[in-house]
């Protein structure tokens, strides 16, 4: 795609530029692994055995110029069930319930451990599926210490992860679970285990706007496509070739 966005190439030429970078293939595993595909998905076009970018092509090799790493990441054999993944959690972690919904049962642990030895996903510390709440009991009802009292009361209605509460009280990790069990022995407390959510990495969150900004390129040719198809014959030949007007440009 590089090669053939900065002019056309035959096989022959595509060789040589190939050797140069250091990949060596032959002639025909060039046209039939490499050139076909292209043509089949009109990023590239022929023209008496000579090829060149569209400005499809174009657009979208000047888009992903600094993701050469993303055909390493996303296998191109699976579905695009990474790219739907990676998707469904920009911007909103999710759990493994939510993505079975997206992704077939039988695929999605793969493709979840694909992911994670990508370094695109991450799951969440298990310390923090554990959330504590108050209950509904009346605390004058029962004799606190001051430091008991302390951590009750800092327990929101929402929940809080046992560490969060140990920074917010300013007591060690180990005392606040100390604590924690005092108030539930109390029935003032009580514990329960939320969902294991997955989240993208920074390097996923990047791949993710990469994803939508093809998604949105790919929609506005295939929109564009479709109204000049619509077009009158000689409306369409009234149009300045594309050659000419890339020239212009």
């Amino acid at each position: 795609m590089q090669i053939l966005s900065n002019r056309q190439k035959s096989i022959v030429s595509l060789q040589r530029e190939l050797n140069k970078s250091g990949y060596h293939h032959s002639q025909l595993t060039i046209a039939e692994e490499y050139v076909n595909p292209l043509l089949d998905v009109g990023v590239i076009d022929e023209e008496h055995d000579k090829y060149r970018a569209t400005f499809f092509g174009c657009k979208l090799s000047e888009l992903i110029k600094d993701s050469n790493d993303i055909g390493e990441l996303l296998p191109p054999h699976s579905e695009c069930y990474e790219e739907k993944t990676i998707e469904a959690l920009h911007g909103n972690p999710k759990t493994y319930e939510e993505l079975r919904s997206i992704i077939p049962t039988e695929s999605l642990s793969r493709i979840l451990k694909r992911l994670k030895e990508a370094n695109l996903i991450a799951k969440g510390n298990e310390n923090n599926y554990v959330f504590y709440f108050r209950t509904k009991r009346d605390p004058r009802k029962e004799k606190l210490s001051p430091t008991e009292r302390r951590v009750h009361n800092e327990i929101p209605e929402e929940g809080i992860a046992a560490q969060e509460l140990a920074t917010r009280t300013n007591i060690s990790l180990r005392r606040t679970y100390k604590y924690l069990r005092k108030l539930k022995g109390k029935k003032l407390a009580f514990k329960r285990k939320s969902p294991k959510t997955y989240t993208l990495t920074k390097k996923g969150t990047q791949i993710a706007k990469l994803l939508k900004k093809i998604h949105v390129l790919i929609t506005e040719f295939t929109e564009a496509s479709a109204e000049f198809s619509a077009r009158p014959d000689e409306t369409i030949q009234q149009i300045p070739a594309l050659d000419k007007v890339l020239i212009s440009n």
